[in-house]
C-alpha cells in the first residue's frame, strides 16, 4: 500500500527508492565495508527523495529504511564477520527503552498492544538501526576518523547545491521527483532563500552543514584538512572557508549560533586538556527540559533577551513559549508514559479544535511518551558524548588524531539543544551514538600502527576517492 501520492511525482522516485539497496551492494564490492557503510547512509539521507511506502504490519519504506536495510543486507553477505563480533552494551538497553516508549504510551491508554506495536515499528527503524549500525561499524578511534571524514565531504557535496538553492529558490526536490517536500514560504529569507535540497527542511540542512563545519573545523585545527582535501586543486583553508560562507548563508540562525558554541567549546577543552566544557554545554538541554517540564521556569526573561535582539524573534519565541505552557499542562495529566498517538497530547478548544502548535522535539516527546521517552532520548545522546569525552586521558588531549573526534560527541549535545527548538532528526546522530559505544566498549585506545602520523597522512589523503 502507498502513501499519498503527491500530484506530480515523477518515474525518479521508484527508481531511486527501490534501486537504492543493490547500489549499496555496489557500494560494498567497491569500498572497505566501514566506509561503504558511511557512504550509504549519507548519501541516502543527502540524496533520496521525502517519501514513504507503506505496506501493512511492516515499516515505512523511507530513506532511513532504505539506507538501513541496504546496509545490514550487505553486512551480510560481504562483511558478515561485523555481525559476530558484536557486543551488548547497557547502552542498547536505553535505544530498546526509547524504541518501546510508543507502545508503553499506548497500553497505558487503552489503546492496545497493536496500536503500541505499530506507533514502535517505525522508531526501531529510525532510530535502532542506524544506532546498530554505528555500533558494528565503528570499533576504534581510527574507525570513527572516517565518519568525521564522512560529515565533512557530506558538507562539501552539498555545498554547491546550497548555492544553487539560495540563488534560484529551493527547487531540486521537485526537478528531480516532482515535488517540494515542504512549505515554500519557509524557504523565503528576505532577498534570498534557505536552501532545502532534498531535505524535509531548510532547519535540517543547516544542521547538516553544521556537522560538516564543525568536523572540517576540527580536522583544520589539528593539521589534519590538508591531507583530507589533498586531492583537490584548492587551499585546504580555502575549501574550509568557502564551506563556513555557505553554510551561514543558509540562513539557520539557530544552527549558526550552535556551531560557533560548538567550536568555542572545542577550542576551550583543547586548550584546558578537560572534558568539563562539554558537561557544561550538555547540562543545558537537561536544565531547560527539567526547568519547564516541572512548571519551575517559565521563560519571561529568555523572551525578554530574545526581544532586545530583534522584534521579531523576541514574538516568535513568545509564541512559541505560550504553546509549551498549554502542551506542559496537557502533558503532565499523563507525566509518565504520555498520552501516546493521535494527536491525543493536543490542546483543543471546545469546538474540538487543534490550538496547539508544537515545534520542539522535546514537548512532543513529553506529550507523546512523556517521561519516559523523554528521559531515554536525551540519555541516548548526552551518555555517549559525556563517556567519550571524559575517556580523554592525559596522552590523548596531545594526540591530533584524537582530539579530531570531538567533533563527534559534539554533535550529539548540540543536536539534544537543538531538539528543544526544532523538530529535525537525522541518522547521523545515531550512527555517531552507536560508534562511540563501541568504541568505548573496544578500550578507547589507539594502536601503534594507527597512531602513526605518518600512517594517519597517508589513509587520510585517500579518503576522498573512496567515499566518491
Amino acid at each position: 500500500m502507498l502513501n499519498a501520492l503527491p500530484v506530480a511525482m515523477l518515474p525518479t522516485v521508484p527508481l531511486a527508492m527501490f534501486g537504492w539497496i543493490p547500489f549499496v551492494f555496489f557500494l560494498f564490492q567497491k569500498m572497505e565495508p566501514r566506509r561503504a557503510a558511511v557512504a550509504a547512509f549519507f548519501l541516502a539521507w543527502m540524496f533520496l527523495p521525502n517519501y514513504s511506502y507503506g505496506f501493512p504490519g511492516m515499516p515505512d519504506y523511507d530513506k532511513v529504511l532504505a539506507a538501513s536495510a541496504g546496509v545490514l543486507l550487505a553486512t551480510m553477505i560481504f562483511a558478515p564477520r561485523y555481525f559476530s563480533e558484536f557486543k551488548f552494551s547497557a547502552q542498547d538497553a536505553i535505544i530498546i527503552l526509547w524504541c518501546l516508549s510508543p507502545a508503553l504510551a499506548s497500553v497505558t491508554n487503552g489503546l492496545g498492544l497493536y496500536d503500541g506495536f505499530s506507533a514502535s515499528k517505525n522508531y526501531f527503524t529510525a532510530w535502532a538501526v542506524p544506532y546498530f549500525v554505528g555500533r558494528l561499524f565503528f570499533k576504534s578511534p581510527t574507525d570513527l576518523k572516517d565518519l568525521v571524514i564522512g560529515m565533512f565531504y557530506g558538507g562539501l557535496i552539498y555545498a554547491p547545491l546550497c548555492v544553487v538553492e539560495i540563488l534560484l529558490s529551493p527547487q531540486l526536490h521537485n526537478w528531480f521527483y516532482g515535488w517540494h517536500p515542504h512549505d515554500f514560504l519557509q524557504s523565503i529569507r528576505g532577498s534570498t532563500y534557505r536552501p532545502v535540497i532534498f531535505m524535509k527542511h531548510g532547519l535540517m540542512v543547516g544542521m547538516w552543514m553544521a556537522c560538516a563545519v564543525l568536523a572540517g573545523t576540527q580536522l583544520f585545527r589539528n593539521g589534519m584538512l590538508k591531507q583530507t582535501v589533498s586531492r583537490i586543486p584548492v587551499p585546504a583553508v580555502l575549501i574550509l572557508f568557502c564551506l563556513f560562507l555557505v553554510f551561514t548563508a543558509c540562513k539557520s540562525m539557530g544552527a549558526t549560533l550552535l556551531t560557533l558554541a560548538g567550536i568555542g567549546v572545542m577550542v576551550v577543552a583543547q586548550k584546558m586538556k578537560t572534558a568539563l566544557p562539554f558537561l557544561l554545554l550538555a547540562a543545558a538541554p537537561l536544565l531547560f527540559v527539567g526547568l519547564r517540564s516541572t512548571g519551575a521556569w517559565d521563560g519571561q526573561n529568555l523572551i525578554d533577551l530574545a526581544y532586545q535582539a530583534s522584534e521579531d524573534r523576541g514574538a516568535s519565541l513568545e509564541f512559541r513559549i505560550m504553546n509549551e505552557d498549554l502542551l506542559l499542562v496537557k502533558a503532565r495529566e499523563r507525566m509518565v508514559f504520555g498520552w501516546g498517538g493521535w494527536g491525543r497530547s493536543r490542546v483543543y478548544n471546545e469546538k474540538g479544535e487543534d490550538v496547539s502548535v508544537t515545534d520542539g522535539y522535546w514537548i512532543i516527546l513529553y506529550g507523546t511518551t512523556g517521561l519516559v521517552g523523554l528521559t531515554a532520548f536525551f540519555m541516548i545522546l548526552i551518555i555517549p558524548a559525556l563517556r567519550f569525552t571524559f575517556a580523554f586521558k592525559k596522552e590523548h588531549w596531545k594526540q591530533p588524531e584524537m582530539l579530531v573526534l570531538l567533533s563527534l560527541p559534539l554533535i550529539l549535545i548540540l543536536y539534544a539543544i537543538d531538539s528543544l527548538a526544532n523538530d529535525m532528526k537525522m541518522p547521523v546522530y545515531m550512527l555517531t551514538a552507536g560508534g562511540l559505544i563501541t568504541t568505548l566498549q573496544h578500550g578507547f585506545m589507539l594502536t601503534q600502527e594507527n597512531s602513526d602520523t605518518k600512517n594517519l597522512e597517508a589513509d587520510l589523503s585517500q579518503s576522498l576517492p573512496r567515499y566518491l
